[in-house]
């Protein structure tokens, strides 16, 4: 019997349009090379959106999306296919140039996500490498100045040595914004962050013992991605990364959701195992598996995807 006939823990599956190969910011943990993404093969986004065989999601992202300049009509054809749900990931920098996030939404955008990883401006525009922060704050403010019925406003935050600390007043600042879905994104060992990665990661225990302070109903929802769940306990959930399909080289690419994360000891008698992506293997190796242990059953729901 499969996952989807007993309606449980179906990972979401989600087209993934590449948009631009620049990009304003500069992320210490950015998961993309910039070399090869100014020398990568997107496709025509149009003719990805017209071929792709399934018309539930899509997601425009790569680089600094807002920056090409017919984002507008790739959100207009989506809406046109009769793509369900249309998102956008940005860092929200020029959200606010020409009423760029009204005109999208307008345009049938039904879901942004805001990279911003810190309340505290000088925390968050290091992790960028520039002095973004009021500017990704005006864009978030503007995409909830639109209203929870006309777009679902999310924000990722990329979790760190440097902003780890402090999670729990992120939390608390993003939902007060408005923010709809928080997501926590444990930093992952890929692109800039691989090289970074023994200085850029914080222990997934103290990630945990942070989100402990914070009160259940601080956010609508908050998901935690890239740490497991037996170390977060019973708190927030632990999400499972979806399943990308992409375009390369004249073909729909799928792209598994588990990409560098392996079980390991504890995992072998682990009742979630078949609900866990596991651990970074990078995060192992520096690490060691002392912090993870497996659950028994009844295990807590709320760490299942729905």
């Amino acid at each position: 019997m499969t996952d989807k006939m007993v309606g449980v823990d179906v990972r979401a599956e989600r087209l993934h349009v590449m948009v631009s190969r620049a990009c304003n910011n500069d992320c210490v943990f950015c998961l993309e090379d910039p070399f090869v993404r100014r020398r990568a093969r997107f496709g025509d986004p149009i003719e990805i959106l017209e071929r792709f065989f399934r018309r539930d999601a899509v997601l425009f992202t790569c680089g600094e999306p807002t920056l090409h300049r017919h984002l507008l009509s790739m959100v207009a054809k989506a809406r046109a296919l009769g793509y369900r749900e249309i998102g956008l990931v940005t860092n929200g920098r020029l959200l606010g140039r020409d009423d760029l996030a009204r005109r999208l939404v307008d345009a049938g955008l039904t879901e942004v996500t805001v990279s911003i990883h810190s309340h505290r401006p000088e925390v968050h525009n290091r992790l960028v490498g520039r002095r973004a922060f009021l500017q990704t704050l005006y864009g978030l403010d503007l995409v909830a100045s639109l209203g929870a019925d006309r777009v679902t406003l999310k924000s990722s935050t990329v979790v760190t040595k440097l902003n780890v600390g402090d999670l729990d007043q992120t939390l608390l600042f993003l939902s007060r914004r408005g923010v709809q879905v928080v997501n926590l994104n444990y930093v992952e060992p890929a692109g800039k962050a691989a090289e970074a990665f023994r200085r850029l990661a914080p222990r997934m225990s103290e990630v945990a013992a942070v989100l402990a302070l914070v009160p259940k109903d601080c956010c609508r929802e908050l998901v935690v991605t890239g740490v497991p769940a037996c170390v977060l306990g019973h708190g927030p959930r632990a999400g499972r990364r979806e399943v990308i399909w992409h375009w390369k080289d004249g073909a729909f690419v799928q792209l598994t959701a588990n990409r560098g994360q392996v079980h390991g000891p504890p995992c072998e008698t682990c009742d979630a195992r078949a609900h866990c992506d596991g651990v970074w293997s990078k995060y192992a190796h520096v690490f060691g598996w002392g912090e993870f242990h497996p659950i028994a059953r009844g295990w807590d729901d709320g760490h299942r995807e729905h």
